[in-house]
This record gives structure tokens, C-alpha cells and sequence, in this order.
């Protein structure tokens, strides 16, 4: 069982590291499927999202594809807010149903989206102040379930 996650999570972060996203959400599901303990699903996820999300976030950064000043906001708030949903003692049916909740609306915006632009180059600096408020909302929740922020903000 333990080379056919290793072979899965190889599989997860080569896919999404291509594509800019680091797999948190596919970590979870991987790990829940599996029958791992619910209570070590989040920061399992968390930790190999973050590694791989990292690794993007350098090559953005060099490559000038993210301004810092940008992502600041998101971080500020978002960083603390996953810590404190991170240590939020919850049962195992409240973070199913969190997960769960959390997948579908999240994959059911994606679909439904617009492909207008991209959002973050279209973001005015008037609205820019919401960064602080939705970074601790999606850090909250990425805290909670072990799913990195980026399928929240895509």
C-alpha cells in the first residue's frame, strides 16, 4: 500500500507542479481513500502541497510571473488563518463534510468559469484591500481541510 502512495503522490505532484498548483486537494483525497486517520489527512497534504508549491513560487518570483507586492496581502492573512484552522479540534464527519463541500464548489466554480483573463492581472487596486479578507478565509479553510490555497483562488 505504501509504494502504490508513493507512486500516487509522485504522479499528483509532477501533474500539478506542471500546471502551477501543488496537489493538496488530490493529496486529501488520496489520503482519505487510502483509510489514512482523518486527523494526520490535513497536514500531510499540507506539507507536500507546500513543498511542491514552493518550488513554483521560486520560479515565479526569478522569472518576475508574481509580484510580491501582490501576494503580500494573501500571505498576511492567509498564513495565520490556516494555522489557527490547522489546530482546530474537529470530528472526523465535520472534516468530511468540510473536505467534501470544499472539492465540489471548488470544482464546480472552475468549471463553470469564465475565461476571460486572468484574475490577478485584472484585479484593480481599489478591490485589493478584499486580498486581506479572502487570504484569511481561504487560509482558514486550506488550514482545516490540508488543501492549499491555490484551488480556492483559481
Amino acid at each position: 500500500m505504501s509504494v502504490v502512495l508513493v507512486c500516487l503522490f509522485l504522479l499528483t505532484a509532477t501533474l500539478y507542479a506542471s500546471v502551477g498548483f501543488g496537489g493538496g486537494s488530490t493529496y486529501a483525497a488520496i489520503l482519505s481513500l487510502a483509510g489514512i486517520d482523518y486527523r494526520l489527512v490535513p497536514i500531510t497534504a499540507l506539507i507536500f502541497n507546500i513543498t511542491v508549491v514552493l518550488g513554483a513560487a521560486i520560479r515565479h518570483h526569478l522569472a518576475n510571473l508574481t509580484p510580491i507586492r501582490r501576494m503580500l496581502p494573501f500571505l498576511i492573512a492567509s498564513v495565520p488563518a490556516a494555522y489557527v484552522g490547522g489546530r482546530l479540534p474537529i470530528s472526523e464527519i465535520v472534516f468530511t463534510g468540510v473536505l467534501g463541500a470544499a472539492l465540489i464548489v471548488s470544482g464546480l466554480n472552475l468549471l463553470a468559469r469564465n475565461n476571460e483573463g486572468d484574475g490577478a492581472k485584472t484585479m484593480r487596486p481599489r478591490l485589493a484591500h478584499l486580498s486581506l479578507l479572502i487570504g484569511s478565509g481561504i487560509g482558514f479553510i486550506a488550514g482545516l481541510t490540508g488543501i492549499g490555497g491555490g484551488i480556492f483562488l483559481a
